[in-house]
């Protein structure tokens, strides 16, 4: 069995607040899988450990076979990530954002972009400033999977949707 994610004995502590406490999980490549708990239960740090935003105080964490301390520009070209909070160059029209990110992903598909912007009713022309939470979180939903990646990671990437 081939594993997208594995999490491995991991801990993380915010000061004297215990998030993660021994965090083991694996998931197979082609499984959907879910975190779900209440606010504060560290579904966010997993997935920051994950991504090599956080470092881990203990444990270990892989992606698609690669530690994620590791994780470096090559890897980040098979993996699409989403987060609730995710930053985008404001000043940025929905279609300049795009063709911006085009270049970083070899697998880029047109087609299938165009195809997604359609679907989400994206205004290609409007600064990403002047959409609402929901459409923003659509051009970044757009931008992670124009690129078919071998593994999606999504962070509440639905808050603000209609």
């Amino acid at each position: 069995m081939s594993l997208a994610i594995r999490f491995s004995n991991v801990h993380k502590r915010f000061r004297r607040t215990r998030v993660l406490d021994g965090l083991d999980m694996d998931v197979p490549q082609g499984a959907i899988y879910a975190l779900v708990g209440a606010n504060g239960a560290g579904k966010t740090t997993s997935i920051r450990v994950l991504m090599n935003i956080l470092r881990a105080d203990s444990g270990s964490a892989e992606v698609l076979g690669t530690d994620s301390r590791r994780l470096g520009p090559d890897h980040f070209r098979t993996i699409g990530h989403v987060s609730e909070n995710q930053e985008m160059q404001e000043w940025m029209t929905v279609g300049y954002f795009l063709e911006y990110l085009k270049p970083f992903y070899p697998t880029w598909d047109d087609a299938w972009a165009t195809e997604l912007i359609r679907r989400f009713r994206l205004p290609l022309d409007r600064r990403l400033k002047d959409l609402s939470r929901g459409m923003k979180m659509k051009a970044a939903l757009a931008s992670s999977l124009a690129f078919h990646p071998k593994l999606l990671v999504l962070d509440e990437p639905f808050g603000g949707l209609d």
